[in-house]
Formats: C-alpha cells, sequence, structure tokens
C-alpha cells in the first residue's frame, strides 16, 4: 500500500475550502495534511475574513491528521510581526515552503517507514526516502 502526505504550500486551496465550509474534504482523503506556518498566518491572521475561523478550527479540531510545520522563514516573520515590524516582504509563503520541501526528507519521520513511499504535491509526485 502507497503512503501520501498532502502538503498545502498556498494559502488559496485552504481559504476556498474554509469559505465553502469544506476543509472535512481534506481528511476524506485518509492522509496526514502538512500546513506550512506562513501559510497558514496568510490564512489565518484576520479572523474576520470569510474563511479564516473555519481554517482555525479546522486546524484546532484534527491534531492527528492536520500538522502545522515551523520554518525558519515563518518564525522570523512572526519575531518580526511580534516586535511590532509593519515591514511587508513579498514573497515569504514561497520561501516557507520552499524551504519545507528542502528539508522534507526530516521533516515526514512521523509516518512509519514501511508505509513512507511517497509525497503526493499538486499532480506531481516526489519520491521520500524512507530510513
Amino acid at each position: 500500500m502507497k503512503r501520501t502526505v498532502l502538503a498545502i504550500p498556498d494559502s488559496g486551496p485552504l481559504i476556498s475550502l474554509g469559505i465553502a465550509e469544506r476543509l472535512d474534504l481534506l481528511l476524506k482523503l485518509d492522509m496526514p495534511v502538512y500546513i506550512i506556518d506562513h501559510v497558514l498566518y496568510e490564512c489565518t491572521n484576520d479572523l474576520t475574513r470569510l474563511g479564516a475561523k473555519s481554517i482555525v478550527d479546522f486546524v484546532k479540531n484534527n491534531p492527528d491528521y492536520v500538522h502545522v510545520e515551523e520554518t525558519f522563514v515563518g518564525k522570523v516573520a512572526k519575531q518580526e510581526r511580534e516586535s511590532g515590524l509593519k515591514k511587508r516582504h513579498r514573497g515569504l509563503g514561497e520561501a516557507a515552503i520552499a524551504e519545507f520541501f528542502a528539508q522534507i526528507d526530516d521533516k515526514i519521520k512521523i509516518l512509519p517507514t514501511s508505509i513512507q513511499d511517497s509525497l503526493t504535491f499538486g499532480k506531481a509526485k516526489k519520491p521520500v526516502k524512507a530510513d
């Protein structure tokens, strides 16, 4: 049996599913869902926006399936926000997802190695090294 994980590399799909109240569709895939920290921030930094509260609740209510992956990029951006810097950096989401995929072999160790066969990302499949 092949086992895959779903990495959410952009805020658009989460926001769309949140607005439609259909984030549950991600769970129907029966695979771990990884959301990059900065992508989650982009979706939920304003809880008055459509879908934001649904996304927060989805992540909170599904800790066994939904994993928020901390990245260095996301951590630095968070520190800047908390320090009061209002500087807008373009491309942080892209940088955070690139960092995640560059370290994918180290990040996805929670799956038993016997089922750690591949990673599904959009339409492309990339093999994931088993230990």
